[in-house]
């Protein structure tokens, strides 16, 4: 039986709180990045205990697509350029022209395209 792991979109309403609700989740009780490499990274650690492939269902990924979106990635790529000291690469200022047109990926096409680059580890059902 497919071993599956849970979250809920009604439980987070920014990346940080995503960050929070998928740790949980996934390495409930460890320490962990809460970035988007960290997040990459704890994706494969439940394979630790159980090396075959798992299912993450999110549940309410409508709700959660509306709550990350277009506007939290522009938030996002202010709050990374602020901790740079206020000068952003000009990627960085790109990054966050794109989300301000709201163009390109918002923070759920994010996480989704990082689930998604390892199918050898874990399979995303939307619901």
């Amino acid at each position: 039986m497919t071993r599956v792991v849970e979250i809920d979109g009604r439980d987070f309403h920014t990346l940080e709180d995503f960050y929070e609700v998928i740790g949980a989740a996934l390495i409930p009780g460890k320490p962990w990045g809460k970035n988007l490499d960290a997040f990459l990274d704890i994706l494969c650690w439940p394979l630790a205990d159980d090396p075959e492939p798992y299912v993450l269902l999110w549940w309410r990924s409508k709700l959660s697509r509306k709550r990350l979106n277009h506007a939290e990635a522009e938030r996002y790529w202010e709050d990374v350029i602020r901790a740079n000291g206020g000068k952003p690469s000009a990627w960085q200022a790109e990054q966050l022209a794109l989300a301000g047109r709201g163009e390109g990926l918002s923070v759920f096409g994010w996480l989704v395209e990082i689930i998604e680059r390892h199918p050898e580890w874990l399979s995303l059902r939307l619901e």
